[in-house]
């Protein structure tokens, strides 16, 4: 085996598993308001256009705009920006 063979497969490898690390911290469900409820389903049963609530600390489950409340928390988070409080 070449090295110039070693080290691409060694670079691919590391890759996939950098990838599959990434895939496992993903949350598996996304707490959903639904009428005056809020109830948990998994990320896949989430449907275009239904309201996600996400609580401070928890990762953000599904793509979409995000929407805060006034006083809902740092928006720096999101953006890199700081906003004094």
């Amino acid at each position: 085996m070449l090295i110039s063979e070693y080290i691409d497969s060694f670079t691919m490898e590391k890759s996939r598993r950098a990838i599959k690390e990434l895939i496992d911290l993903a949350p598996k469900t996304a707490r959903v308001r639904r009428g005056d409820d809020e109830i948990e389903v998994p990320v896949e049963e989430v449907k275009m256009g239904e309201i996600v609530v996400v609580r401070p600390g928890e990762k953000v489950p599904v793509e979409g705009v995000v929407h805060f409340r006034p006083g809902s928390g740092k928006r720096s988070t999101h953006h890199g920006r700081v906003f004094p409080r």
